[in-house]
């Protein structure tokens, strides 16, 4: 999973608020999926999310020059 999210994320701008990215990871998921899944994928699927967005942002960050 955390590949596809990784390829999800990787065409979102690393600006972009994280609950806007997760609303973009979500919105990718079949229709109905969100809804079954346990509340612990849940919260995996939006930790992972927000692992990778913040890997993206200091990624751009140290590329771009920043602290």
């Amino acid at each position: 999973m955390e590949s596809i999210l990784q390829n999800i994320l990787g065409r979102v701008h690393v600006a972009t608020p994280i609950d806007d990215a997760i609303a973009i990871c979500k919105s990718r998921l079949k229709k109905g999926a969100w809804e079954n899944m346990t509340k612990k994928d849940q919260s995996t699927f939006v930790r992972l999310i927000k692992k990778i967005h913040k890997k993206n942002y200091d990624l751009y960050t140290y590329v771009m020059g920043g602290m």
